[in-house]
């Protein structure tokens, strides 16, 4: 199970940068009140799993790449594969989770 950068097929690699765009209007709609954590979540799901005939791709926000799994191994690709996207898909997953964790230290302050 290494990390290896792909050779995708437009048709997929169209796949895999529309799965990144729902994405990130998820994470719009979350931000602007829209989607709330579960929708966010459902969204996020829905979006980060990719079917190809012979392939399933999955988006990991976390680690910044997708993983490939063909029917008998995972194999983790790089975010280059979609040109950095997920990256700063991440970087926005991270920040909102920051973003929460102050607003709720605020409303444990004393008033």
């Amino acid at each position: 199970m290494g990390t290896r950068s792909a050779h995708i097929d437009p048709k997929l690699d169209e796949a895999l940068h529309a799965a990144v765009e729902t994405c990130r209007d998820a994470l719009v709609d979350y931000r602007a009140g829209i989607l709330d954590d579960d929708g966010l979540r459902r969204v996020l799901v829905g979006a980060g799993i990719v079917r190809a005939p012979d392939e399933v791709w999955l988006l990991d926000l976390d680690s910044d790449r997708w993983w490939r799994y063909d029917g008998v191994a995972l194999a983790a690709i790089d975010a280059s594969a979609t040109n950095g996207a997920v990256g700063r898909l991440r970087d926005v997953i991270h920040e909102l989770g920051r973003d929460a964790g102050a607003a709720s230290e605020r409303e444990d302050q004393p008033r």
